[in-house]
């Protein structure tokens, strides 16, 4: 498997789950969902 392949597993796998993840996020530092979930699609779109 090559590295880019790798990499965007990592950006979907994240992506996948950016909804349940963004809403533990948001109450554990105070943000607000939206704020959250950009938190998590940022790197995700960076590491792809």
């Amino acid at each position: 498997m090559s590295t880019s392949a790798i990499l965007r597993r990592a950006a979907d796998l994240l992506r996948a789950q950016l909804e349940p993840a963004a809403q533990l996020l948001s109450p554990e530092q105070g943000k607000p969902l939206a704020e959250a979930q950009t938190e998590l699609r940022v790197p995700a779109d960076i590491i792809e």
